[in-house]
């Protein structure tokens, strides 16, 4: 394909030795000059000068774009690793709660300030779990790859807006930017919807001089609180369940 763009079909062009489809190279470094390479027979010619300039400022504009898509959606990097270590570290909790309170249990010492670590156990859990839930709504959408421009076409890149290659797989990586793309049922359910908050997007950009950066935040925050929750409901729970135990046992010292 000739000096290929994102959301536009190039020319091809055949090599003239072997007659297979060439692919245009980028060239050594950032401002290295395209040529057209045969990966069959390895014949190597240079484009056109308006087409090899053509190639080039795409390509520095895709790089430019790229890195600004990554230093935004930087926050996803820590999301995603701290999703990552949930499990290992309930896992690790469980056996140091465990180690810490059987022998003090098996030595009768069931007070409610023995069991407080099982109510700090239960809210980094409730934490954990709301942070996780509150990060995959907010970033499905910001991930969710463009619905075709029109019916049949291929869905688009949600970053550079290049069409997206057709596979059956949830996420695909966009082949001009490297950004990855959610695919769901909503591309096809919901377009004409998605298509229209689409365009509200880019007029909101186009106001605001980039647009409003998305609140991170807020996992933060749901894992704080509901994390904060869980360990006074915890605290209750046991401190009811001690006494219903202390009336059983007074009961029984009666009888």
């Amino acid at each position: 394909m000739l000096a290929a763009s994102p959301g536009a079909e190039a020319a091809p062009a055949p090599c003239l030795t072997c007659g297979a489809p060439m692919s245009v190279g980028t060239g050594e470094g950032i401002h290295g000059v395209p040529e057209l390479t045969c990966g069959y027979c390895g014949r190597r010619e240079q484009l056109p000068p308006d087409a090899a300039q053509r190639h080039q400022h795409l390509r520095l504009r895709l790089l430019q774009l790229k890195r600004a898509r990554e230093t935004a959606e930087a926050p996803l990097a820590t999301y995603r690793a701290i999703k990552q270590a949930v499990l290992p570290g309930a896992v690790m909790m469980l056996v140091i709660q465990a180690v810490v309170l059987v022998p003090r249990l098996a030595q009768g010492e069931v007070n409610l300030f023995t069991l407080l670590p099982v109510a700090v156990f239960a809210g980094m859990g409730a934490g954990w779990l709301a942070m996780i839930l509150t990060f995959r709504a907010m970033v499905t959408p910001l991930l969710r790859a463009r619905p075709p421009a029109q019916p049949g076409l291929a869905a688009r890149c949600r970053s550079c807006g290049g069409e997206l290659p057709q596979v059956l797989a949830p996420k695909v990586v966009c082949r001009y930017c490297s950004a990855d793309n959610l695919l769901d049922d909503r591309l096809a359910a919901d377009a004409s919807e998605l298509l229209r908050r689409e365009a509200d997007e880019y007029h909101a950009r186009a106001r605001t001089s980039g647009g409003k950066p998305p609140d991170f935040g807020k996992g933060t925050r749901a894992f704080y609180v509901w994390g904060a929750i869980a360990f006074v409901l915890t605290v209750l729970l046991l401190e009811g369940v001690l006494r219903a135990m202390a009336l059983a046992s007074r009961y029984v010292d009666l009888t």
